[in-house]
């Protein structure tokens, strides 16, 4: 069983595809057409590891990256992750591949994605240093090395005990403070109660 996430439209008509397996220990790069008949695919191993949504883009160049989170499988706070680049042209052939390790940031997710117009691209998710939640942005160059990175601390929040049927501990920190939102919404997916608190401006 195979899960597409990611799709981009072709200059003839076509898709290209990103996507993996059932079991998330591999991933892949397709292409269908209109009526979306296979024309290839090709299937790359991920040793030890699980990918996280992989996705696709198409370069300023009419080539396409696909963007995969790699994952070692585990919940602890030691857990590695890293960013996979793979750029591919229309037929599949392998332009180059860059692996932004866990040697650079530690415990990194994407969640969305940019072509620039030097060929390069924008990513933008989270890292998880010690376990907190910080806002990440990456900027490469358009052989996928990287240009600039900008990773923001948003703070820490726990909110205990969980589940509750009675009172809760709310607690947040964060050592630049703006406006904060907090909504908390019960099992049912109701909303209980919202926080907002404004930046002062003084």
């Amino acid at each position: 069983v195979t899960f597409p996430y990611g799709l981009e439209h072709t200059s003839d008509g076509c898709y290209m595809i990103a996507g993996s397996n059932d079991r998330s220990t591999d991933y892949f790069i397709a292409k269908v057409d209109a009526d979306a008949n296979l024309e290839w695919v090709n299937e790359y191993e991920v040793p030890s590891n699980n990918t996280f949504r992989p996705s696709i883009v198409k370069t300023l160049d009419g080539n396409y990256v696909a963007i995969i989170s790699l994952w070692d499988g585990t919940e602890s706070a030691e857990s590695a992750e890293s960013i996979l680049l793979r750029k591919v042209d229309e037929q599949g052939n392998e332009i180059w591949t860059q692996n932004l390790g866990a040697d650079k940031w530690f415990d990194e997710r994407l969640y969305d994605y940019r072509a620039k117009p030097d060929g390069g691209l924008v990513l933008g998710g989270f890292s998880f240093p010690n376990n907190n939640g910080d806002m990440m942005l990456i900027a490469t160059q358009a052989d996928g090395t990287v240009s600039s990175i900008n990773i923001q601390t948003l703070g820490q929040l726990s909110l205990s005990p969980t589940p509750s049927k009675g009172p809760l501990n709310l607690q947040f920190e964060s050592e630049e403070m703006g406006n904060l939102n907090i909504t908390l919404f019960n099992q049912q997916g109701q909303l209980i109660r919202q926080f907002v608190e404004q930046k002062s401006t003084n």
